[in-house]
């Protein structure tokens, strides 16, 4: 807009300022209440605000708003009722001149009041990040309400793209605000170091969900399931963090673990709830069956039925969410032991639930099963390991590569599992049923063929079973 233009406007403005501010009083009696009046007023003013007079007769408006504030004012410290009422009585007067100057000026750019409530009702005023564009916008759109047909169509154009892209950052704020929130609470806790995967996957799925509102702004159900999968990605990221944190910075995969266990646990809490609500639905419908058993004794019959076949479902859901929670502990558990061992001395996997250590450096002697003075180090753990998880059995296996007779390799194996069994015995768990067991090398995890794969042969496993846990398989 030139320089020129703008005078005129702000001339023209100045003068409107010295007329209004003689406006005449409204009509408003001096007995009216004046917290009814002031409600009243209230709402007229905010019907006014959504049909765009704050913009389209900013000065009126202004002065009426200030009215309005000026009698809340004097109401809240008990001033004078008549100069509550004399407040209220200007305020209405101005609303009014609003109100009629901008319904001469409404029909001037249609489209562009159109795009103002489109962002209003997307909710581009309440968000606080939002309010100082939307101030500037309005600003801009008041300076030039008075003569809006001189305004030429590129700069009503640019105006309404304003509007718009207000309208498209309310949408996003409001689709995606949690998520977008839990990711940069994510971000800040180094997310992206410790949960590489599902950091990536959230952030991905937000900016894609953005991109997809961006072309779907009015139509929901084209965006609604990419901000659906954007927020189930950011929960389940700000969970893996929680996670995380709750047990001393565990790696992502074992994190996630726990997580989807816990997820599960959740599951199964839902659907017991809605059990035991269906069984107290049933049992409350066989109470009311009871006293007319007579007339519907066929309906009774199928009610018992119907109460049985939920009980045993509540019965089986019991089950399997105890199962379940134990499976969790079982796993944090089983995650903490595996730390206990470097890569060079054991590896530890759980099988079932079990914990399987598969001894790395035992180091026996060639052909000896006596324990090497080496190896106290590396059972003394396995030992603190074992009564850290209680254990209920303990299963000692001793494996050779398939150099030498058979019958030789068996019997050494044998000598060798006997030997750790007997230490672990003799330090802690004598009273824990300890098996020990030779295999030779019927049992390889690795070729025979290599001298690598004959070192992984010759091992001892160890599998300790926890309280609680099934029997080992002798």
């Amino acid at each position: 807009m030139n320089v020129s233009f703008k005078h005129i406007i702000l001339v023209g403005a100045l003068a409107l300022s010295a007329c209004s501010s003689k406006a005449p009083k409204g009509e408003l009696s001096s007995s009216s209440n004046p917290q009814e009046e002031i409600a009243s007023l209230s709402q007229d003013m905010n019907s006014a605000r959504s049909e765009n007079v704050d913009v389209l007769a900013h000065e009126d408006f202004k002065k009426a708003d200030k009215a309005l504030d000026q009698a809340k004012s004097d109401y809240s410290n008990n001033k004078d009722q008549e100069k509550i009422i004399d407040s209220l009585r200007f305020g209405r007067s101005y609303l009014k001149s609003a109100t009629n100057t901008a319904g001469s000026r409404q029909g001037k750019a249609p489209g562009l009041f159109e795009s103002r409530q489109n962002a209003m009702k997307a909710g581009a005023t309440k968000y606080p990040e939002l309010r100082k564009e939307w101030a500037d916008v309005d600003e801009d759109v008041a300076d030039v309400a008075r003569e809006l047909e001189k305004v030429s169509a590129k700069d009503l154009v640019k105006l309404q793209a304003r509007y718009a892209a207000l309208e498209q950052k309310a949408v996003i704020q409001t689709q995606l605000g949690d998520a977008k929130a839990k990711f940069n609470s994510a971000t800040s806790d180094r997310g992206s170091k410790k949960a590489p995967q599902s950091y990536r996957k959230a952030e991905m799925s937000i900016k894609g969900a953005e991109t997809v509102i961006a072309s779907n702004v009015k139509n929901p159900a084209g965006y609604q399931k990419a901000v659906d999968t954007a927020n189930t990605d950011a929960n389940f990221l700000n969970e893996v963090m929680i996670t995380i944190k709750q047990n001393d910075d565990i790696a992502e995969v074992a994190a996630v673990k726990m997580v989807r266990q816990n997820q599960q646990i959740s599951g199964l809490k839902t659907n017991l709830t809605k059990t035991e609500q269906a069984v107290a639905g049933v049992k409350s419908e066989l109470d009311n069956t009871n006293k007319t058993l007579e007339e519907k004794q066929k309906a009774l019959e199928a009610s018992g039925k119907e109460i049985q076949e939920k009980d045993n479902a509540l019965t089986a859901t019991e089950k399997n969410l105890t199962k379940a929670q134990s499976s969790v502990a079982l796993q944090a558990a089983i995650e903490k032991s595996r730390s206990q061992f470097s890569s060079t001395e054991a590896e530890a996997y759980q099988q079932g639930g079990n914990l399987l250590i598969r001894l790395k450096s035992m180091n026996f002697a060639n052909g000896k099963a006596e324990l090497p003075a080496a190896s106290m180090a590396l059972l003394t753990k396995v030992s603190e390991v074992a009564k850290s998880l209680n254990a209920k059995e303990i299963k000692v296996e001793g494996h050779t590569d398939s150099i030498g007779a058979s019958d030789l390799n068996k019997k050494l194996s044998e000598d060798r599992a006997n030997a750790v069994a007997t230490y672990l015995k003799t330090n802690g768990f004598d009273k824990t049923p300890i098996a020990a067991e030779g295999y030779g090398f019927e049992k390889p995890i690795a070729t025979n063929k290599s001298k690598n794969g004959r070192a992984q042969n010759r091992r001892v496993d160890i599998i300790i079973t926890p309280e609680g846990n099934a029997t080992i398989n002798q």
